[in-house]
């Protein structure tokens, strides 16, 4: 199950995490994960990457893919992830978000004033490197 904040961002790329138990409910397991289970690496080796990336105020990351599906919650401040076809999606802390494979973007943080950090997860196949950092987005990138 996937619940996407109204309208500007796909359901199959963002989990909100927050505001889903009450009285009524007050235990709740939601899957994250169940629209990127084509894209997880099949070979037994597979490799697993955990990390915490920071991100300093005002600062854009370098242009990159990912060539294992990458869940990432934002667990202080805020990013905007910029797409090579110009597509962008604003996330805040307690946001949680899939980048798709083989997809070049890039992310920055518009906040003047605090870092964004994030715990992110990366299943990538044997071999492979888990990010893959390039000079620019493609030519005809608006």
């Amino acid at each position: 199950m996937c619940i996407c904040r109204t309208g500007d961002i796909p359901p199959d790329l963002f989990m909100d995490l927050s505001g889903h138990i009450n009285a009524k409910t007050p235990f709740l397991r939601t899957e994250i994960a169940t629209g990127i289970l084509a894209t997880l690496p099949k070979e037994p080796e597979a490799q697993l990457l955990v990390y915490l990336g920071e991100v300093s105020s005002e600062v854009n990351i370098p242009w990159h893919f990912h060539n294992g599906p990458l869940i990432s919650i934002i667990v202080q401040g805020e990013c905007i992830i910029q797409f090579s076809n110009d597509e962008a999606y604003h996330y805040t802390a307690g946001d949680v978000f899939v980048e798709p494979v083989g997809v070049v973007h890039r992310a920055y943080n518009p906040n003047p004033d605090v870092a964004m950090s994030a715990l992110a997860v990366q299943l990538t196949s044997p071999g492979r490197a888990h990010i893959v950092n390039v000079e620019a987005p493609p030519a005809d990138f608006k």
